[in-house]
């Protein structure tokens, strides 16, 4: 458990001019309720990897979930984009995508639970494949939107904009 504790702390003392990235090959890793994980570059889980989080998680780029790895919990994820290609189980997290970039984002066909576009300027989001959204799509300035084309966006019976 210290050893988690000792990469939040690393991954806060870098310089906002190096880019650290987080990259899980295959372990299992937890961030509790209340720690904080950001990458000033990019979060990566692969080769059967477990991330669980009930804290914060966030990257300066993207969180990408592949390669049969799962990526859960009921914590905070915030990213520019978003790359699921494996497991991600939503529970009842946030996912908050900023930054001032248009970005392609791919759910894997997983739901969110709340999703958050929070986009400068003119940045958009787009979706390549199908979404849910369980509770909540709230967007976070007038000009941001969710393209979809020929695909579904699906709100669950709680669900709202």
């Amino acid at each position: 458990m210290e050893f988690f504790k000792n990469i939040s702390l690393l991954f806060c003392l870098i310089s906002g001019s190096s880019q650290a990235q987080f990259f899980n090959n295959g372990a299992t890793v937890k961030i509790n309720s209340g720690a904080v994980l950001y990458s000033t570059s990019q979060i990566t889980n692969t080769s059967g990897g477990t991330l669980t989080n009930d804290g914060f998680l966030g990257a300066l780029y993207e969180i990408e979930n592949n390669s049969a790895a799962t990526l859960q919990g009921n914590g905070q994820y915030l990213a520019n984009q978003w790359i699921n290609f494996a497991d991600f189980y939503a529970d009842t997290s946030t996912v908050t995508l900023s930054g001032a970039t248009t970005v392609t984002i791919y759910t894997g066909g997983d739901a969110f639970y709340n999703l958050v576009i929070n986009k400068d300027n003119s940045a958009d989001v787009e979706l390549v494949d199908g979404a849910t959204i369980e509770k909540t799509l709230f967007f976070t300035q007038s000009n941001n939107k969710v393209i979809v084309i020929d695909i579904d966006l699906v709100f669950g019976a709680a669900a709202s904009i």
